[in-house]
Order: structure tokens, then sequence, then C-alpha cells
């Protein structure tokens, strides 16, 4: 939802697909790293220092995410009319593709 909240709310303003989409999936992955931070895993907490440092490892590792996503959704990318389905693809591709990263890497079980 925060993913096709942004796009929705940047598209109008005159940007560029891919640049609407690139904002939105930043925010996305921000907004879960939060989430995850706080309850999917809450028993593994980033605090202090080791929030920067683990917040950089979800951000370079959702970064590859992005791009696969943001070039998933500009193929796919019709027109004004079809932003939400260009949107939810690349939404699909990223949060895969973060999921399984960051749960192998940023949020192993110690």
């Amino acid at each position: 939802m925060v993913h096709l909240s942004v796009l929705h709310a940047l598209l109008p303003h005159g940007l560029p697909f891919a640049v609407a989409q690139t904002a939105a999936m930043f925010t996305a992955m921000a907004f879960n790293s939060m989430l995850n931070n706080t309850f999917t895993y809450r028993d593994q907490r980033w605090h202090g220092w080791r929030f920067v440092t683990g917040f950089a490892m979800f951000a370079a590792l959702c970064s590859f995410g992005v791009v696969a996503g943001v070039g998933v959704s500009t193929l796919l990318y019709t027109g004004p009319s079809r932003w939400w389905a260009a949107g939810l693809a690349a939404a699909a591709v990223g949060s895969a593709w973060n999921y399984i990263t960051n749960s192998a890497i940023t949020w192993r079980v110690r």
C-alpha cells in the first residue's frame, strides 16, 4: 500500500514513470525495514549503531530488487490508466527478492 500510494501521489506531478517508481520503491523499502525491525524480527531488533549498519545492509540488498522491479514495471507500463498494474508487478518482484535475501543475510538466525 505504501508503494502504490507514493507512486499514485508522484505520477500527477509530471515525473517520468521510472523516476516515480524508483522513489515509491525506495520509500516502501524504508517503511518495510522499520516494520521488520519493529515487528517481524523483534527478537533481533536493531539498536544504536546496529540500526545504522542493519539498515544500510537492508537497503543495499533491496537495491537489487528496486532495479529489477523498476525494470519490469517500466516494461509493463502502458500509460496513465495502468500505473497500478505496473506498480503491483514491481512490488511483487521487489518483495520476493527482499524477503529472500534479507531473511538469509540481514536478519539471519545467529
